[in-house]
């Protein structure tokens, strides 16, 4: 089983005591995990905060896992270097198994990244697997992406208005908006399929943007038709409001389209 071992955090601690605390910590790292290792199993830095555990003559690849867990729990404990400092790390493991999952080196180094990438998805201090499906999960996500950059530039994302209906007098009292993709290329694409794409990939700031901007813009016009909505609910992702200032902007979109703040209702 080959392990791909990925620190978590590794960069916080270059840029919080500097590279030589980084280092030390290395050293410290690798001797703690060569205590734990069998005397056949191989560990090597391959660079930056990146190992790798080369482990020999498994019984079954079930045996791999335990050995990942090992190596999570291990790192687990603080580690003390120079100045007094304590010093928490954590780490994520993509593994492959030989001649499953490759029979070379490059192959399976390429296969235990794919699982490592697998793991951090995960939540970080875990440790995956790798399957064929993973490969070609990343392939389809590059084209995805490629995809929804040129929906953006051909204005393909459209915004629909779900009724909100009142079950006491039976008119529309509000909406929602809700985001559509017709790709030419395989038509009306769910917003369960992009969406977490866009979130990944960071195009959910400009795609979100432009629901804000259509909603408000839409809530403006039936103003203007003397149509009453208490309320447009338009949907953020949490990660908008990492890439730009999401206040800001929705207070300059009111201003600018004349709506009050009150007919719009945020859904996280």
């Amino acid at each position: 089983a080959l392990h791909l071992i990925d620190l978590d955090r590794f960069k916080d601690v270059n840029d919080g005591y500097g590279h030589p605390a980084g280092d030390e910590l290395l050293v410290a790292i690798a001797e703690r995990l060569r205590k734990r290792l069998r005397r056949e199993d191989l560990l090597v830095r391959l660079g930056g905060d990146e190992f790798v555990i080369l482990q020999e003559d498994l019984p079954e690849t079930g045996t791999a896992a335990m050995l990942a867990r090992m190596v999570i729990d291990t790192l687990s404990d603080p580690f003390s270097i120079s100045g007094g400092r304590e010093l928490y790390i954590g780490a994520s493991i993509g593994i492959a198994i030989f001649p499953e999952d490759g029979e070379d080196g490059t192959t399976l180094l390429r296969n235990a990244d794919a699982a490592l990438y697998q793991a951090k998805g995960q939540g970080r201090n875990m440790f995956h697997y790798y399957t064929s499906s993973l490969t070609i999960a990343a392939a389809e996500k590059l084209r995805l992406e490629g995809r929804m950059r040129r929906a953006l530039e051909l204005d393909q994302f459209l915004v629909y208005y779900q009724p909100q209906i009142s079950l006491l007098g039976g008119g529309i009292i509000g909406a929602e908006a809700l985001i559509r993709w017709i790709d030419p290329e395989k038509g009306s694409v769910s917003p369960g399929d992009f969406i977490p794409a866009a979130e990944e990939c960071g195009l959910i700031g400009a795609i979100g943007d432009r629901v804000l901007e259509a909603s408000i813009k839409q809530m403006r016009h039936w103003m203007d038709d003397g149509i009453h909505l208490e309320k447009l609910a338009i949907n953020i992702s949490p990660r908008q409001f990492r890439l730009y200032d999401v206040p800001e902007r929705i207070a300059d979109l009111l201003h600018r389209y004349n709506v009050p703040a009150d007919r719009i209702e945020l859904e996280i």
